[in-house]
């Protein structure tokens, strides 16, 4: 017995489960063979069974001399196993695939003896390992959309066992492989299925918002890229949209009921198609007027370009309906529109029991308070400076006034969006030419040349709105002069 040669008795022997084992010689120094929590030592093979001294049973019988067999193991650690070809005791060990068990033996002795010891990790290391792993995984998983995240599950993973291989090759340390990857595996699933969940309603919520007041792609593109904008509240660009149906007070008190629903149906219909079908974000319904906006709830560097068009083909579209509205419900219509860009603030708006996405802010109320001021024009599209200037590459317009809006001092330029860029006759260019010049005359106060160019607009279209209004002012004004400080602005003192 190897423990009474060496005088070793139990109280020499110390063994604590994830530490060590340690073995106190009286003649040598002590033992320490390291081991994991269930008792278990790593092996480190540098070799197979014939980088062992061996002899084998013929070899030792055929000496039939003591001496020869003490010199040949004399101060030596003898192993007896069987080699044999067909014996139980042969299977594969990490250097070779078909080997003598005996050399498991050989190995845990040499790694003793040599201590060249392979250290497990305590239990504090793999808490310590799994800590460093969530503070690492957590942000990502919180910052990072589930497409990506999944990329760097995959990277982490490569990391990590190039981390195992190298320690385990260089610096005799096994890390746990499977617990780490398996919490990582699992962290991925919870992290996709939380996303999925939370997405899903986000999706949901997203769609009951706006899939009655946008087109499907933009819909579909809101959906997809939830990050593309607030609800809480945002400045954003936009161009804002209103329109309202001249006298329709009037056309509701002739009307039943169900005639006017049907009426307003067949009438907003078309007019929400050409919205949503430009990229535009109908806010709200009031009665017969349409609130709508570009630039919202998704960016759009062609906001006040798409509104403008939209404004031209509802008015189109409305003059190709005109006359089957006037024969199925007994009135003509004629819609006015204002429209304005700027600044806004977006976001989700209303009480804990009803909220919706809408848009408000000084650009807003401009473009509100253009709409009823059409008919102080006779005319039925209105837009501002900002929106020309944004627009003005694919538009018509005629230069209207210089305007002062109610509750504003500072007067702003105005404009008629008259069609699409290249769609004006001869006429109406000329009628517009007329007006412009009139217009800039009756700024410098030289009225009377101003209404020989309104009188040459009105021979050409003596229906014009805007050369009859400015006619009329201009007349007042040869009576009763403006003020000295007076700079050409028309001041609108009502809203509507």
């Amino acid at each position: 017995n190897p423990f009474d040669a060496e005088e070793i008795g139990p109280d020499d022997i110390e063994i604590i489960l994830g530490k060590h084992i340690k073995i106190k010689p009286k003649k040598h120094p002590d033992l320490i063979i390291p081991i994991n929590d269930y008792g278990v030592m790593y092996l480190d093979f540098v070799g197979d069974t014939i980088d062992y001294q061996s002899a084998s049973f013929s070899e030792v019988n055929k000496y039939n001399n003591t001496q020869v067999i003490s010199d040949l193991i004399k101060d030596k650690i003898v192993l007896i196993g069987l080699t044999a070809t067909g014996s139980t005791d042969i299977g594969p060990i990490p250097v070779n695939n078909y080997a003598p068990l005996v050399t498991v033996h050989m190995t845990a002795i040499s790694n003793i003896l040599t201590g060249t010891h392979i250290l497990p990790t305590t239990h504090n290391e793999q808490l310590i390992i799994l800590l460093i792993i969530f503070l690492i995984s957590f942000p990502i998983a919180v910052f990072l959309r589930p497409r990506y995240y999944i990329y760097v599950y995959f990277l982490f993973c490569m990391i990590y066992c190039t981390i195992v291989y190298m320690g385990i090759s260089y610096h005799y340390k096994v890390f746990p492989i499977v617990i780490p990857l398996t919490y990582l595996s699992l962290g991925l699933f919870f992290h996709l299925l939380i996303h999925f969940i939370i997405e899903e309603r986000e999706r949901k919520k997203v769609r009951g918002m706006f899939e009655t007041m946008v087109s499907k792609d933009v819909l579909q593109y809101i959906e997809e890229n939830p990050g593309s904008f607030s609800l809480k509240g945002e400045a954003r660009e936009a161009t804002i949209f209103f329109s309202d149906v001249a006298g329709f007070t009037t056309i509701s008190e002739t009307l039943t009921p169900e005639l006017l629903v049907g009426l307003l149906n067949e009438y907003l219909t078309p007019m929400s198609e050409i919205i949503t079908e430009s990229r535009g974000y109908i806010d709200k319904y009031e009665g017969d007027a349409i609130m709508a906006v570009w630039g919202v709830p998704y960016s759009d560097d062609k906001h006040a370009i798409s509104a403008c068009l939209a404004a031209i083909d509802q008015q189109k579209k409305l003059c190709e309906i005109r006359d089957f509205l006037e024969k199925k419900y007994g009135h003509r219509l004629w819609v006015r529109m204002g429209i304005n860009s700027g600044t806004v603030s977006a976001g989700n708006m209303g009480s804990l029991q009803k909220m919706q996405y809408t848009v408000m802010g000084d650009a807003v109320n401009q473009a509100a308070r253009f709409e009823p001021a059409c008919k102080d024009y006779g005319i039925y599209t209105m837009i501002g400076q900002t929106t020309y200037e944004l627009a003005k590459e694919h538009i018509e317009v005629r230069l209207l006034d210089k305007i002062v809006v109610k509750g504003k001092t500072i007067p702003i330029i105005i404009y008629e969006l008259m069609d699409r860029k290249g769609h004006l006759d001869i006429v109406v260019k000329e009628t517009i030419h007329n007006y412009e010049e009139a217009l800039k005359l009756h700024w410098e106060r030289k009225f009377d040349a101003a209404l020989e160019f309104l009188e040459k607009a009105l021979i050409l279209n003596s229906d014009d709105g805007p050369s009859n209004a400015m006619k009329i002012r201009i007349t007042g004004y040869l009576e009763n002069p403006p003020s000295d400080n007076w700079q050409g602005e028309y001041v609108k003192a009502t809203k509507d």
